[in-house]
């Protein structure tokens, strides 16, 4: 193994690279750094406050969180990888079902005379970009239940609303009150082809987020994560 001349190291950077150092991988370095450290305590020449060291270590490194584990934390850090894993399993799946739109033959056929139906429309501002969205939606009501095709096109939204006129006789397949299919008098409006697609991003719109912060979530305890499978690799400062 190449040996490093840690006395060309200035104190701060001695004290950085042994809170670095892997001492496991690099024994060998490990203790060069220790027996140089020590030379200097002797001598008198490492007098660097805590605070100097921290100022040349980056900003995440020192507000990164890390948890330490050693050898005899066996059960600890089992404990800890299996609440991780279990709770990424449940955080996903939750979210991917929001990407989930049933499948036909399960839905709810609802059979009725129509009361009123509406075109609505929601305005949606982004608050980073400042980026205004519409959305069309049809509203159906029927006493005392409300139904609603989301995401619809505003041409299509308008000329559905007006075709259905109160007295109607009309068939919906729904779940949970969304539209999939929409049928008047055998003729039909609306297909599940074509709500599928609808459905789903209705059902996981804001949800994108979520699913990033699990990547942004493993990022912050990758260190915790990796000290747990091989103890003492990453420390505190």
């Amino acid at each position: 193994m190449k040996k490093i001349n840690y006395r060309k190291y200035k104190n701060a950077e001695l004290l950085h690279a042994r809170y670095r150092i892997n001492q496991q991988v690099f024994p060998g370095r490990y203790q060069q750094l220790c027996d140089e450290i020590a030379r200097r305590k002797q001598n008198g020449q490492l007098k660097v406050e805590k605070s100097s060291v921290i100022d040349h270590v980056s900003f995440w490194d020192h507000r990164e969180l890390i948890i330490e584990f050693t050898q005899t934390h066996k059960i600890l850090r089992i404990t800890f990888l299996v609440l991780y894993v279990l709770s990424n399993i449940i955080a996903f799946t939750f979210i991917a079902s929001k990407y989930w739109v049933t499948d036909f033959s399960k839905l709810h056929q609802y059979t009725a005379v129509l009361d009123q139906a509406t075109c609505r429309k929601d305005t949606v501002e982004d608050e980073e970009t400042g980026k205004i969205d519409e959305y069309y939606d049809v509203v159906v009501s029927i006493y005392p239940e409300i139904f609603l095709a989301p995401n619809l096109p505003a041409s299509t939204c308008n000329k559905i609303a007006a075709t259905l006129t109160p007295g109607s006789q009309i068939s919906i397949w729904h779940q949970d009150g969304l539209i999939h299919l929409l049928v008047l008098d055998q003729s039909t409006l609306l297909s599940y082809r074509d709500m599928k697609s609808k459905i789903r991003d209705f059902n996981s719109r804001g949800y994108l987020f979520f699913l990033f912060s699990l990547f942004g979530i493993a990022l912050i305890f990758f260190k915790s994560l990796y000290n747990a499978v091989y103890p003492g690799t990453y420390k505190k400062y």
